[in-house]
């Protein structure tokens, strides 16, 4: 039977030694069973039978896929129908439901702070005016907050994966409690609301309520000290393009 550890949990990944893993969701799951050469998961009544010797890890992970929240117990992983099988999360990292803005986070960086800007910037080094280089993808990396804050099931979107969002999805300005943002809609009926959070900069907040601002992992080819990210403005249309590193915006992460 599972371990009481994994009861809150929606799924089991099995992750083994060639990269690869294996992924059971927690209600379909009789027993996990494992000997000294075998691991066997019976998943619908059916044995997987997995060997010892290629398996890494299992983790317990909430990974189950919805087409809207069914509770309060944030964050859910959402099925928007995209064609990659990438799921959304319901809110933004460091938020408690979706209408919460959620942490502000300079690219690359885990920690929010008072003031963003090129001289509080980790990444950053005045004395040669250079920017550290953290790879063209910082997806589920030590340098991935969403990663680091939710665990493995979790990390930042990359840039294709947020052009995918924007061509496989419709959406409309609109307000969740106290919060206006985009509420998008997938073509399978699933949705996500994200809160216009704007942007930090220096100490101060800018276009709050107006501007939906979200990192992606993946880093700007041209400029060192930029990123791409998401956006969506109040009246205009969706778009993916790419900000200074050193702005405090909001991420809002994807599992696969």
């Amino acid at each position: 039977m599972l371990s009481l550890c994994a009861q809150n949990k929606d799924a089991v990944i099995v992750y083994c030694n060639d990269g690869t893993s294996q992924a059971f969701l927690r209600h379909a799951i009789d027993s996990i069973v494992c000997s000294k050469e075998y691991q066997d998961v019976w998943n619908l009544g059916k044995n997987e039978r997995i060997e010892v010797r290629v398996v890494d890890s299992v983790a317990f992970v909430a990974y189950y896929a919805h087409l809207s929240c069914p509770d309060d117990r944030h964050p859910h992983a959402i099925d928007l129908g995209l064609p990659s099988g990438t799921l959304w999360a319901c809110c933004n990292v460091g938020a408690n439901a979706p209408q919460e803005f959620g942490g502000y986070y300079a690219w690359g960086e885990t920690e929010e702070k008072e003031e963003y800007s090129w001289a509080t910037y980790t990444f950053y080094s005045p004395d040669n005016d250079s920017y550290a280089n953290l790879g063209s993808d910082i997806c589920g990396t030590a340098r991935d907050v969403a990663h680091q804050l939710w665990g493995d099931a979790w990390q930042m979107p990359s840039e294709e994966q947020c052009a995918e969002l924007v061509a496989n999805s419709t959406g409309e300005w609109a307000k969740l409690g106290d919060a206006y943002g985009r509420f998008i809609m997938g073509r399978n009926g699933g949705s996500i609301f994200i809160p216009a959070a704007g942007y930090r900069w220096f100490g101060y907040r800018n276009h709050a309520f107006s501007h939906v601002c979200c990192w992606s992992g993946t880093a700007y080819s041209q400029y060192a000290g930029a990123a791409h990210g998401l956006g969506f403005y109040q009246g205009k249309q969706s778009w993916t393009g790419y900000d200074y590193r050193y702005f405090g915006q909001s991420v809002r992460a994807v599992a696969e």
